[in-house]
């Protein structure tokens, strides 16, 4: 007999299908901005005190609220608005607010989501030119945009807004959101991997009272390492412009950090 649409079989198949295709990986680097907070503590290492405890517990007590947060708000949109009606849409969350408590409310959630991006640009604005700045210090052909101790780095927030411009004028909303996102999951790919050289390399990082271990090493990782190649593989399937601009850029950063090693070997030659 053919099975039903509510057959549970049927139902769990389904969601194994989706799970595995394009479209949901695709999905997934929309999805990874929620979590993208993640790392950002690591930018400001330096300015945080007892660095050993605090940034595991902002991290990882981050991430779980945010799947929490994330996970019920997600909930409240699907069980308001039909799945037809959000197909194509952007604005999900006005959408959802429409339908539960009108128009006038639904207008006043978008001006709310539009202040809080304000806040989030803000943050980029201060974690984004410091670490610019902060790779200026290690980096001969970066040193026009090192700052000096506790002084706003403003070459490196030029650049910045520089780099944004463009990406504004030659791209839609979407290409640039996939573009970054592409080029975010890459390089968390490739630092995560880097993890397993750390841990193996016992002579360059000795161990000591304050080293942070990740719980159940490897098992996360390798999940993480999975999901990742998965989400970048399909975007070069589905979506291979910007993954080739976000190869590129990482070629690009390749390239000139070779060129400065060579810069640095002359320099100290001489």
């Amino acid at each position: 007999s053919t099975p039903s649409a509510t057959d549970p079989f049927s139902i769990r198949g389904n969601m194994i299908s989706e799970i595995f295709s394009a479209a949901f990986a695709i999905a997934l680097i929309f999805v990874s901005y929620s979590y993208s907070g993640w790392n950002a503590a690591v930018y400001i290492i330096e300015e945080i005190k007892n660095p050993g405890r605090s940034l595991p517990m902002a991290m990882i007590g981050g991430t779980l609220f945010v799947t929490v947060i994330y996970t019920l708000l997600q909930f409240v949109f699907m069980k308001h608005v039909p799945v037809a009606e959000l197909v194509g849409q952007v604005n999900v969350g006005s959408l959802a607010t429409q339908k539960m408590l009108g128009n006038n409310v639904g207008d006043l959630f978008s001006l709310s989501i539009s202040l809080l991006l304000i806040s989030g640009i803000s943050a980029m604005i201060w974690i984004g030119p410091r670490v610019t700045s902060t790779m200026a210090k290690d980096f001969t052909i970066w040193r026009f945009f090192r700052a000096r101790d506790n002084a706003i780095p403003l070459r490196a927030i030029w650049l910045q807004f520089i780099i944004t411009t463009i990406l504004l004028l030659t791209g839609t909303f979407e290409q640039i959101l996939i573009y970054c996102g592409f080029l975010l999951t890459l390089s968390t790919l490739i630092t995560v991997i880097g993890v397993f050289k750390i841990r193996n390399d016992h002579k360059r990082y000795p161990k000591h009272p304050g080293r942070f271990k990740s719980p159940f090493f490897p098992l996360f990782q390798i999940i993480f390492i999975i999901f990742s190649m998965g989400m970048i593989l399909f975007v070069f399937t589905e979506r291979p412009r910007e993954a080739i601009l976000g190869s590129g850029n990482l070629l690009l950063g390749v390239i000139i950090w070779y060129i400065d090693k060579n810069l640095k070997r002359k320099l100290f030659k001489k």
